[in-house]
């Protein structure tokens, strides 16, 4: 069992450096576009389908490097990333996506309460024409990028973790390298969100072990990210969030309202992982 663990942590530790560069020539691709398409003049619907498709760059990368690992290095089919669509899928997806907006929900209303959250009109309606790109294009971009981290840590680095260790192994190896992955890019990220990246890692693992695949913690990672940004606009990486439907500013000390990283870098976001735990054992509750 130990060197299958220190097998497995060596190959994950070199998937988890190719997804890395991977990703990050792909984003420096997918921004150098963006600049490029917003100075140019195509028609508005033009402009939206091209700009709502540049997140797809990263999201094949890192789908194409997973396969690479997963298809060609151990041969192995769709249903070890917990990828196979069944007639339960897109209820765990909906069920997923609605746990994760009644936590976001539980987290605004917990906020506007104490004075930590304040919602104001967002600049998307002073010019839905000239904003609507951006809009769409970060909508895409939170789905796609929910998506394929899903795919990548709940898919093959839990899996991988399962085959060599169990179950137990799997969850918290698997939380440790998701919350790792975010510091890394982003190495400035507060210890509250670090902490609430791996409870949350913890909650996904559970529901792919739970479900026996990966559309629930699919349908809660992008209910979570798609309600904190396009929809909210609540701050997203150390700046306010533009290009929502509403726009939030947060107010008070940081360590409570995660100031301008985000929610998700406070104790709201704690607050708001619980409601995730009630929902999450209603659907797939501990065996």
């Amino acid at each position: 069992m130990g060197l299958t663990l220190v097998h497995a942590w060596l190959k994950l530790t070199v998937y988890v450096v190719c997804i890395g560069v991977g990703l990050e020539l792909a984003h420096r691709l997918y921004w150098r576009l963006l600049r490029d398409m917003a100075r140019t003049r195509a028609p508005l619907l033009a402009h939206v389908s091209l700009v709502t498709a540049l997140p797809a760059i990263p999201f094949t990368t890192a789908a194409g490097i997973t396969w690479i690992f997963s298809g060609c290095l151990d041969n192995c089919p769709l249903a070890f990333l917990g990828l196979l669509w069944t007639q339960e899928s897109s209820v765990y997806l909906l069920s997923g996506f609605g746990i994760s907006l009644l936590c976001v929900l539980v987290i605004l209303g917990i906020g506007c309460a104490g004075g930590w959250i304040r919602v104001c009109r967002p600049a998307l309606w002073s010019g839905p024409r000239e904003r609507s790109p951006r809009f769409f294009c970060c909508l895409s971009d939170f789905v796609l990028g929910a998506t394929y981290e899903e795919i990548a840590m709940r898919g093959y680095v839990l899996a991988v973790l399962l085959r060599a260790g169990g179950d137990g192994v799997a969850i918290i190896g698997s939380s440790v390298v998701f919350s790792l992955f975010h510091l890394i890019k982003h190495p400035k990220m507060p210890a509250i969100f670090t902490i609430n990246a791996f409870v949350f890692g913890i909650l996904t693992a559970h529901a792919r072990l739970a479900t026996g695949a990966l559309w629930l913690p699919i349908g809660m990672h992008i209910g979570w990210n798609v309600a904190m940004g396009p929809i909210l606009g609540m701050p997203c990486s150390g700046r306010d969030y533009e290009n929502g439907l509403l726009k939030c500013s947060t107010e008070g000390p940081n360590w409570v309202s995660g100031g301008l990283y985000s929610p998700d870098a406070g104790i709201l976001g704690m607050a708001g992982l619980l409601v995730a735990v009630a929902g999450l054992l209603a659907i797939a509750p501990l065996s």
